[in-house]
């Protein structure tokens, strides 16, 4: 999903455990629109203080205040 969304010029926040894997799918999004943004964070979605740090990084990043 991440890479069609990019095709249209979306910003984008991937999360996983793994980060590397989630370096390789922003290298493919950069190939495929120069203009679209991802954001790749490292996050266990069973750990509350991973999910809690990736909405402050998400809101510090993307949020408006």
């Amino acid at each position: 999903m991440t890479l069609a969304f990019s095709q249209l010029g979306a910003t984008t926040v991937i999360m996983s455990r793994r980060l590397e894997k989630l370096e390789n799918v922003k290298k493919e999004v950069e190939k495929l629109n120069p203009n679209a943004k991802c954001l790749p964070l490292k996050c266990d979605v069973t750990n509350t203080e991973d999910v809690d740090n990736c909405a402050k990084v998400v809101k510090e990043k993307f949020g408006k205040s």
